[in-house]
């Protein structure tokens, strides 16, 4: 059961990555192992027995079964040195957290103010508000996919989401509408891949996105984009994520959705909402790369 790798995994989408990934490693003389909820209870039985020795352990699944967390707890007091630590991740993934440590550090962000559904208060949020570019967005503090947003020009009488946000902490946040570039809105999604960024047009409608050429990142002076995605990852200390940042004027980059993790790393030719081949194929290479130079300073 020794292995320089690990990923865990449980999201179908998940398998051509994650074999991607493998092969990426295996072809750099690194040894790997795909651990999957078929497969999850025979590790932590291994790992209980002090018969599984992983150098480095990145978990994809441990927010939706629990025994992944258990698997990182026990392989981690073995020596596996944890990948997207989930104690970090869970930070992160709060919207309210992010940005007050981020926006602490001088990130730039939209405004936001973070309450709960039971304190909806119009008058309170609508002075909170006040002068603040529309429209507002509302959204659950974590959680992702866009479930649960809701765009509001003015702040109304009551809580707009369902019941079923009653219990979840919320945010509302400043509009940060991009420029248009070439026709595109300048927003962009920031692929933070072990030390090294990978840009990518996200379509914040379609999400559909396209390849930062070099060309257009040195016509439009995107440098800053790039540095604002390293800039969260000096102090987010997630080795693998993905940021929002919209370029609200030249040279002025906001982060709207400062993590995301896990990364979805579905490609286009399996979806049209995916990463572009060549694109996801990089990250891919970089990642194995990384991986490596993780393992030579263990």
């Amino acid at each position: 059961m020794d292995h320089d790798v690990a990923v865990a995994w449980d999201w179908e989408h998940d398998e051509a990555f994650v074999a991607d990934l493998e092969r990426a490693c295996r072809a750099r003389g690194m040894t790997f192992r795909s651990v999957t909820p078929a497969t999850v209870d025979a590790d932590l039985a291994t790992a209980a027995e002090g018969r599984v020795r992983w150098k480095l352990l990145l978990d994809r699944a441990w927010e939706s079964d629990p025994r992944f967390l258990r698997l990182n707890d026990t392989v981690a007091a073995a020596g596996t040195r944890l990948l997207n630590r989930p104690e970090l991740s869970a930070r992160m993934g709060n919207k309210a957290a992010a940005h007050a440590l981020l926006a602490g550090k001088g990130v730039a962000l939209p405004r936001l103010v973070d309450f709960m559904p039971s304190e909806w208060s119009d008058f309170a949020l609508a002075r909170a508000t006040e002068g603040w570019r529309r429209p507002l967005w509302i959204k659950p503090a974590c959680g992702g996919g866009g479930d649960g947003v809701l765009a509001l020009e003015e702040v109304p009488a009551r809580f707009p989401l369902g019941v079923q946000w009653d219990r979840e902490r919320c945010v509302l946040q400043e509009d940060a509408a991009p420029l248009s570039l070439d026709g595109r809105p300048a927003w962009f999604r920031a692929v933070h891949v072990l030390g090294t960024i990978h840009l990518f047009w996200w379509h914040p409608q379609t999400h559909v996105f396209a390849t930062v050429t070099a060309a257009e990142a040195a016509a439009h002076g995107l440098g800053c984009v790039t540095d604002v995605a390293r800039a969260v990852a000096a102090h987010c200390e997630l080795e693998i994520f993905s940021s929002e940042v919209s370029l609200v004027a030249p040279g002025v980059p906001l982060l709207v959705d400062p993590v995301n993790d896990p990364v979805d790393f579905r490609r286009r030719s399996r979806a049209a909402d995916g990463i572009p081949d060549e694109g996801l194929a990089a990250i891919v290479e970089a990642a194995a790369d990384g991986l490596r130079a993780l393992l030579a300073d263990l």
